[in-house]
């Protein structure tokens, strides 16, 4: 079956055309509309299983309707298929009641499912308002805005699948305004690689609602991305990490807001990241600004085991009653908070910059301190909080590399405070001056950014 310019498909005449879609194999549709469509289960305009490959282009769905109750793929149903979909726009479209998944897209089972220049606006569904996704592909220069749902407002991305979001060309992805409990903006349970993004004001709403942003739970790699402007009723402003790993490079947080304190000690906390359970975090070359919880930690908050570490990350302007940068506590075995150039802004008033639990000693090296609004020096750390020096440091985890020397300087900003530095020998040149140099002479680098997939010809 080919449709081309232009045709629009109603409801009226939806009887037969529905059922042609649904019984495909090979299906190419360009220049085609779908308005007030309703299905009685799954995918009210296009539903799909098995060996099917779909390519659509400027194809537009709006006012659609999979189901009563646990409705599946409000638009669009694919299983076990491939969806290749350019420059289309899905709108209003709903997977209604309990456990109802993709309120615009969902893929199922090994689907491959890439969209490009694709826009989904103000579509819902219990788990995945926006897109909800399994199997693998790429979103390239998609646009997710005003979506809701209860996991995941603009996107679910489910167990077991691996998918690239990424820019087309300098326009990035962007996923605007969407709200969910869990992951206003993103709801990771996957793998996803992340590149030249937005998330911008999403929101987590709920009494125990968490990762206005995202909230990741799989494996979540961003570069190049900004999360701004996102909130959470209860923790995790712009993002909450409660297992898997998250892994930020050259990237910005920012504006983040947590409002309700809740019942729990630790509702109102992470204005910008919040990172629990054995859940791992790593921030590299990434700025958190302007982020406020109204309970404690107002840029991050790392509990139980969670291991965090932080390489030339600026905390700026941030604030909390307690703890208006980093907040370590309810510490368990396998904990572990390191910092490697760690800079922060320290806004007037701060009470315990950074506090932690007596039984997690940090690992701040070359830590730096902007005294802007005057003597800060007892201000910094809380009164529990411990430093790791050289004498003190654990020779199963060394502050430094293997040929390093340990040595203690004053705080850059906080002259009573000391930090700990590395110092190397240089490889002298040439003979020693290749790319391992740096570690065998007891240097160590920062992990390199991880490779970008490169992403599908259009």
């Amino acid at each position: 079956m080919a449709l081309s310019s232009p045709q629009h498909i109603f409801l009226n005449a939806l009887p037969f055309l529905h059922h042609l879609i649904h019984a495909c194999r090979w299906r190419r549709l360009d220049h085609v509309r779908f308005m007030h469509c309703f299905a009685g289960a799954r995918g009210a305009a296009v539903s799909c299983k098995g060996d099917t490959f779909l390519a659509f282009s400027n194809v537009k769905i709006s006012d659609c309707s999979a189901g009563e109750s646990g409705g599946e793929g409000g638009a669009m149903f694919i299983a076990n298929g491939v969806l290749m979909m350019a420059d289309s726009h899905i709108s209003n479209c709903v997977a209604p009641g309990q456990n109802s998944l993709g309120g615009g897209i969902l893929s199922r089972g090994s689907s491959q499912v890439d969209l490009i220049r694709v826009t989904l606006v103000d579509c819902s569904a219990e788990k995945g308002g926006g897109l909800n996704l399994a199997g693998n592909g790429s979103l390239i220069g998609v646009h997710v805005e005003g979506c809701e749902a209860t996991y995941g407002g603009g996107l679910l991305m489910s167990s077991g699948s691996t998918f690239y979001v990424g820019p087309d060309g300098t326009a990035p992805s962007k996923f605007v305004v969407c709200v969910a409990h869990f992951g206003g903006g993103m709801y990771i349970d996957g793998e996803v690689t992340v590149h030249t993004t937005r998330i911008e004001a999403c929101r987590a709403t709920d009494a125990e609602a968490r990762g206005g942003g995202l909230e990741v739970n799989g494996k979540a790699l961003m570069t190049a991305t900004i999360i701004e402007d996102c909130a959470s009723e209860w923790k995790g402003a712009s993002v909450y990490v409660g297992g898997g790993l998250f892994d930020m490079r050259d990237s910005l947080i920012t504006r983040g807001y947590t409002s309700n304190p809740g019942a729990s000690q630790w509702g109102g906390t992470g204005g910008g990241l919040q990172i629990e359970g054995s859940a791992r975090v790593v921030l590299i070359r990434t700025m958190i600004s302007n982020c406020e919880a109204v309970s404690r930690g107002g840029a991050v908050v790392a509990l139980n085991s969670a291991t965090v570490e932080l390489v030339q990350v600026g905390i700026h302007n941030c604030s909390s009653p307690l703890g208006s940068a980093v907040v370590v506590r309810d510490v368990r075995p396998g904990a572990s908070f390191r910092a490697v150039l760690l800079e922060v802004s320290v806004p007037c008033g701060a009470v315990g910059t950074v506090l932690s639990s007596p039984d997690l000693t940090l690992k701040l090296r070359g830590l730096r301190i902007d005294r802007s609004c005057g003597n800060v020096d007892q201000q910094l750390l809380g009164a529990s909080t411990q430093l790791v020096t050289c004498s003190t440091e654990s020779p199963e985890d060394p502050l430094c590399g293997p040929l390093a020397t340990c040595s203690e300087s004053a705080v850059v900003g906080a002259p009573d405070l000391n930090t700990t530095l590395c110092g190397c020998e240089l490889p002298t040149y040439p003979a020693e001056a290749t790319a391992t140099a740096p570690y065998t002479k007891g240097c160590v680098l920062p992990p390199a950014s991880p490779p970008l997939p490169s992403a599908p010809p259009p």
